[in-house]
């Protein structure tokens, strides 16, 4: 039986792997799971046995993944991508010192380039003027065709690419079918669901954030909070809302804001971990500045705010420049938007996605000469 590795480092590589678990192993392939930092977690809350690779092997570099690898014997690698450091880059680069093929799957539309050099998010600006992408894998998986043409642009070899589908679109479809995820609490609270986002951390103080926005995630959801607070007083409509921490935001942060509009009408609930589609189905609205969890509710259908009050210049969220989306700018518009979703009133968005990627990824790598 041929054995089939699957790794990644972060939670949206995880997402977009573990869906092949089944398949291929219905494929009669001997699948292992690898998973570092928060892919590890990101693994199991999708139900798939997932070991941390550091335990196995200490320090990723690419030493350590060529003793791992000549061990393994695996006849196929599959990993994400993650642009803040480099162990998914060192398994391809080691894969084929060995002669192993490998296969990267892109979950993200934002920093393609950099995903293949040998920077990181944290030097951009470096990046952006010497690209120096040197790390590949035999193949790497988009899920569409414009994300194709957008990274040949980069500077990524045409020949690399193949269009296949998003593997973690078709989980959550399958998800929006199953009526026992749709099903409610059984109570009449309204639920609306705040995506965080660690925007004032990463960029490491509002000097910088200013730059790109003049509210951080704390100003926006004070600003969602007072909102909502006068509405529950005024409608006196049981609302939840509940506060979805991204892995790398910190709880206490939001304590203040909490305390500061908790009522008797208006629940706030902190929440970490837990399985995103779950958190989702169970809400009425998700909301957020520029989370991926956006689009996970636009595909679970579920409605959506996306919030950018004090955007400098255009979007950068790669669903508004799709057109997907219409960023709410301004608090006139947020009252409006905030209504008719604690009403049932607010439309929901349409996306169109590239289906049966998990089917295209399987019969690829069936018809590949890494059979013989």
């Amino acid at each position: 039986m041929k054995k089939v590795l699957l790794f990644a480092r972060d939670t949206g590589g995880a997402n977009a792997i573990a869906p092949l678990y089944s398949a291929l192993t219905k494929s009669n392939y001997k699948v292992e799971v690898y998973g570092k930092d928060f892919a590890t977690r990101g693994f199991k809350k999708l139900g798939i046995v997932c070991r941390d690779i550091t335990k196995s092997i200490g320090p990723v570099n690419e030493a350590s993944l060529k003793k791992f690898l000549i061990g393994k014997k695996p006849f196929l690698v599959i990993t994400g991508t993650n642009s803040e450091e480099f162990s998914e880059k060192y398994f391809w680069r080691v894969s084929a010192s060995l002669g192993i093929p490998s296969i990267a799957i892109l979950d993200h539309w934002t920093n393609l380039g950099i995903r293949f050099s040998k920077y990181t998010l944290r030097s951009i600006g470096k990046y952006k003027k010497n690209k120096a992408l040197i790390f590949f894998p035999t193949k790497i998986f988009v899920m569409d065709e414009t994300t194709s043409e957008e990274m040949a642009k980069e500077g990524i070899p045409s020949n690399l690419i193949e269009v296949m589908g998003q593997p973690y679109f078709e989980f959550l479809e399958k998800k929006s079918l199953q009526k026992v995820v749709n099903q409610r609490f059984g109570d009449s609270k309204v639920r609306l669901l705040f995506a965080s986002e660690p925007l004032f951390d990463f960029f490491k103080g509002k000097a910088v954030l200013d730059k790109f926005l003049i509210y951080n995630e704390l100003k926006i959801t004070g600003l969602l909070l007072e909102i909502i607070s006068k509405i529950s007083i005024s409608t006196r409509k049981d609302i939840e809302f509940i506060i979805k921490l991204h892995p790398k935001d910190k709880r206490r942060k939001y304590e203040p804001i909490k305390k500061q509009y908790l009522s008797k009408n208006l629940k706030i609930k902190i929440v970490r971990g837990s399985n995103s589609w779950e958190q989702i189905t169970q809400s009425d609205a998700v909301i957020s500045i520029s989370s991926m969890l956006i689009l996970e509710a636009i595909i679970l259908k579920k409605p959506v705010i996306c919030v950018q009050i004090g955007l400098r210049g255009d979007s950068p969220f790669l669903l508004v420049k799709k057109g997907l989306i219409k960023p709410v700018v301004n608090r006139l518009e947020l009252e409006k938007e905030l209504a008719a979703a604690l009403n049932g009133t607010l439309g929901l968005s349409k996306f169109d996605y590239i289906r049966s990627p998990i089917e295209n990824i399987v019969k690829y790598i069936e018809n590949q000469k890494w059979q013989n």
